[in-house]
């Protein structure tokens, strides 16, 4: 069986990047931890011709990059778009047909109250065209 489409993005940007990587959100235990990626899935697509599916789907993702410093957030973010961008082969046995970054932009404080920001972010989207393993009836 294939990996999935997040486990497999995930798998790809924590090594590419070399920081932790969380689907969703971070673990309670591991909130503070920076730097840090979280992805979520936006949505997903699957082709589907005359006979039923293709075995081709798009999925988008919102990759966020979290860090103390502004800069590093920058960093970060530029060197995971970077990887992202373009992207075609393999990932943890998922054939990846390209992917295409789109928009980037500031993530708001997550606490307004607070006297001064305790972390960056920045997040952009993805769009990932992959093959998925089809039902056999």
């Amino acid at each position: 069986m294939n990996a999935l489409i997040e486990e497999a993005l995930g798998k790809y940007l924590g090594a590419a990047t070399g920081v932790k990587v969380w689907p969703e959100q971070p673990p309670e235990n591991e909130a503070d931890t920076f730097p840090a990626i979280v992805y979520q899935e936006t949505t997903y697509e699957a082709d589907v011709i005359h006979r039923g599916a293709s075995g081709i789907a798009e999925t988008r993702f919102q990759i966020t990059c979290f860090a103390r410093t502004y800069r590093e957030c920058r960093l970060l973010a530029e060197r995971a778009r970077k990887k992202l961008s373009g992207f075609r082969g393999s990932w943890d046995g998922l054939v990846i047909g390209g992917v295409f970054v789109l928009g980037s932009r500031s993530v708001p404080e997550r606490n307004p109250e607070a006297k001064r920001r305790d972390r960056y972010g920045r997040m952009f989207d993805v769009v990932i065209n992959h093959r998925e393993e089809l039902p056999s009836f």
